[in-house]
């Protein structure tokens, strides 16, 4: 993890157990954001001090307001930011120079609207880095924290959720409030809510490792439109998931990606991005869901139901001919390989499964278990069964390879001719693309 990480996780308790919160940028128009953000805080009964920083008012809501935050006498944990994106980085300047360390920026009008937004962005995470602050944010709806310990509502949603162990992190704040809606009609509750916007700086992941500690969060769902660091979420999945069996699940953007370009190899043209996501997800144990709804059902199980004590789910299926090993190097997750029944047959089926480099032993073998086709690998019906070690062995190399020489950023197996078992396997036909 990078230094910057190490710095998240020892600020991020600040942002959700502050004892003193300011919001910078705030007024006294009701109906606005920066009026609601200080008015909700307020309304939610938050257990800490509570600060306005605006230059133009007297008091917002009868509490005294302060002309610039390092005016407020008295240490502040965390500050958000509510003021316009061309004079953010003048607050979160001042909030270094009085010690402040934890923030939230709601305000819009950073990556988002284009190159301008994004060198506005750009000097926030250099003050950011001049004074080890870690921020939540840009453009987002903000964070709740349902604990009675400090009952904060530092979000523009009108109503604080109802208290329970499910923590929501989403980088859509539009799906904030539908989400917040639909658990609100069906009486679900939050340990966390965030919604972390661009996360120029405190990431996803940042947000994962904390709540793999967090006492009050027993189920984890997650809302992305992008994966930035595939590898990194991988991993703080399998770590959370390995030493406290919370289940992850994640709801992702974009089935389908318009207008992206063909590709030479078959297994180019069969590991897209949503395919690759599947895969990645299903490798770290992530449970994918397709709605909302689906989320939720699955989480109320998993946050209200034990766990059942073992897996007697089998299934048993035929289809398929000889097979494919390939891989492809995507952008954000690094080797991707690839397995299925190959030949003509292999865009016409489709019968693959994913995995990411670098492969365990396990890993290859689930990915051969995985395509409909191995019963006929496995000898159905009367047949001799096939090598299996050997096309593991494949698989296996293949991932080696993609680590070797990251220069090939495509290759196909096929088809690989599998002999019966204890006769090995080989290479009918290859394409390597650099």
């Amino acid at each position: 993890m990078t230094p910057r990480h190490n710095i998240h996780i020892k600020n991020l308790e600040k942002i959700f157990y502050p004892g003193s919160v300011a919001v910078v940028g705030t007024n006294n128009s009701k109906g606005t954001v920066p009026y609601d953000i200080f008015f909700n805080i307020l309304k939610a009964e938050f257990t800490g001090v509570l600060y306005p920083v605006s230059p133009g008012e007297k008091s917002i809501c009868s509490v005294k307001a302060y002309k610039y935050i390092v005016d407020i006498p008295d240490q502040v944990d965390l500050a958000i930011l509510v003021f316009p994106s061309s004079v953010c980085h003048l607050a979160l300047e001042q909030c270094g120079q009085k010690g402040i360390r934890s923030v939230v920026i709601i305000s819009a009008g950073f990556k988002e609207t284009g190159e301008k937004g994004l060198e506005r962005e750009r000097q926030l995470k250099q003050i950011a880095g001049k004074y080890d602050i870690s921020f939540i944010g840009p453009n987002c709806l903000g964070i709740i924290n349902t604990d009675p310990r400090v009952n904060l509502n530092a979000s523009f949603a009108r109503k604080m959720p109802e208290e329970g162990n499910i923590g929501f992190l989403s980088q859509c704040g539009a799906l904030c409030t539908a989400v917040l809606d639909y658990a609100r009609a069906k009486h679900i509750g939050f340990s966390k809510f965030i919604s972390f916007g661009n996360k120029a700086d405190i990431s996803e992941i940042d947000l994962l490792f904390y709540l793999r500690n967090d006492d009050k969060t027993k189920v984890i769902l997650l809302y992305l439109e992008e994966v930035t660091d595939g590898s990194g979420l991988m991993q703080v999945a399998r770590e959370i998931i390995a030493t406290t069996g919370k289940p992850i699940l994640i709801l992702k953007s974009g089935k389908t990606t318009a207008g992206a370009s063909a590709t030479a190899s078959h297994t180019g043209s069969l590991a897209g991005s949503d395919e690759i996501c599947d895969a990645a997800f299903r490798q770290a144990g992530i449970i994918r869901c397709a709605n909302i709804e689906e989320m939720f059902n699955i989480a109320i199980a998993f946050a209200y139901q034990p766990l059942p004590k073992s897996n007697k789910v089998a299934i048993i299926t035929n289809a398929g001919v000889e097979v494919i090993p390939g891989f492809k190097r995507d952008p954000s997750f690094g080797g991707v390989i690839m397995f299925g029944i190959g030949g003509i047959f292999v865009e016409l089926y489709r019968d693959v499964s994913f995995r990411i480099a670098p492969l365990t032993e396990a890993d290859a073998e689930s990915m051969i278990h995985e395509i409909k086709a191995f019963g006929l690998l496995d000898g159905m019906r009367g047949m001799k069964k096939s090598d299996v070690s050997s096309i593991k062995s494949c698989i296996l190399r293949l991932s080696q390879l993609t680590l070797d020489f990251p220069r090939i950023t495509e290759l196909d197996n096929n088809p690989l001719i599998v002999h019966e078992d204890g006769k090995g396997c080989w290479v009918a036909d290859a394409k390597i693309m650099l």
